[in-house]
Order: C-alpha cells, then structure tokens, then sequence
C-alpha cells in the first residue's frame, strides 16, 4: 500500500502547475514551525529551487553544481542562481577543489543545514499527511484506479 501511495503522490506532484500555491503552503509552515529568528527572516527570500538544492546538501554532502542540477533535474542556471542566493544569505558556501578548477564544490553551513532539516521535516510531515487522507478516503482498489487514471493523463499530455 506505501508503495501506491508513494506512486499516487508523485503523479499528483508532477500535475501541479501551481508551484506558487505549493510554494506557499511550505513558506506557512515553516514559519509556524522555525524557532530562529534569523532563519525565520531569510524564509521568504528562498525559491523552490534552492530549498530542493538545500535538501540535495543535506542528504548528500558537499556537491558539485553540475550534479546538483542533474539530481533536481533543474538547469546549471537554475543551480547557480540559486546557490547565489544561498551564499548570500550564509546558508551554504562554494568552493572549488584544487584538483578541478572547473566545478564549484556546495556545502551547507551550520545554518543551511538547519534550515534545510527543518524543510524536510515540513516534507516529511506534509506527505505524512497527504498519506493519511488518501488512505482514510480511499480504499485500496480505488488508489489503484486513481494512479491509473493520473499516469494516463500524464502520459497522455492531456
């Protein structure tokens, strides 16, 4: 059952042509649930983009730009601006590796991993929830139903 609902959430999240609603519902939540004032302030300021490039810092350690965007499957541009903006509000650093003068090298600082927990916390909680309702509105041959229906129009471009 996890596994169709994990497979209904996706279908549902690569539907959604409102990323400002999404963006938004995030935002809220986070700032309900920030205990940092400083944090607090620089929620705003950050994108979709950046949060997801935070998130891809937490899991994984420090990255390369290049892989970043390849993980997101943003554009390097979108990786770029988006660090930009990270490293001015002291959320990550980059650096470049003396063995390739190329690649800019992110990590998070002490306060981008924060801020980058607390938003997979929000993740975790807000999906947590989502699976909560499908499984008390649904039973589970209508999820079935549903995920066929969803990835037909997905596939369909309809």
């Amino acid at each position: 059952m996890a596994n169709q609902i994990d497979r209904l959430s996706l279908l549902i999240a690569q539907l959604r042509h409102t990323p400002h609603n999404e963006q938004s519902t995030a935002k809220k939540w986070m700032q309900a649930h920030v205990t940092d004032d400083a944090l607090k302030a620089l929620i705003p300021k950050i994108s979709v983009v950046a949060y997801h490039l935070l998130d891809a810092l937490l899991h994984h350690g420090e990255m390369p730009g290049s892989a970043i965007a390849t993980e997101l499957g943003v554009t390097r541009g979108a990786v770029t601006r988006a660090a930009r903006t990270l490293k001015q509000l002291a959320l990550i650093t980059g650096t470049k590796h003396p063995d390739n003068q190329k690649n800019i090298y992110y990590q998070l600082t002490a306060s981008g991993r924060q801020l980058a927990a607390l938003h997979n916390t929000m993740r975790e909680e807000l999906y947590q929830q989502l699976a909560d309702h499908i499984q008390a509105t649904y039973t589970p041959d209508e999820i079935k139903l549903i995920i066929r229906f969803l990835a037909d129009i997905k596939d369909s471009n309809l």
